[in-house]
């Protein structure tokens, strides 16, 4: 494994909450996480272009009471994946596998 990044829902929140005590009290409370991994190739086949590949997956708040809180676990996770996407060498060129219950 080349890298790899834990997503905790609750944490972010907290985090980039800025003042925004609602989100904070509907989103923290949910334990849902993402993670981020990056694996790279050792013996590329021949033809090639990538010796990395990034597999995402996401646990999504379930409940459609809390849609308010889905839309911010995405929006979350997307941010993060562009964050993770961007320390890793060869940028946006790498391939992904994004899997999720979103």
């Amino acid at each position: 494994m080349h890298k790899e990044r834990y997503i905790d829902y609750s944490q972010l929140a907290i985090a980039n909450a800025e003042g925004a005590d609602d989100m904070i009290n509907r989103v923290q409370t949910k334990d849902n996480i993402g993670i981020a991994c990056c694996l790279e190739i050792k013996e590329p086949t021949h033809g090639t272009r990538h010796n990395k590949l990034l597999i995402l997956n996401t646990h999504i708040n379930w409940d459609p009471e809390y849609s308010d809180v889905k839309l911010i676990q995405n929006i979350m996770f997307m941010n993060e994946v562009e964050s993770f996407v961007k320390e890793i060498k060869g940028g946006y060129n790498i391939p992904m596998i994004v899997a999720g219950d979103f």
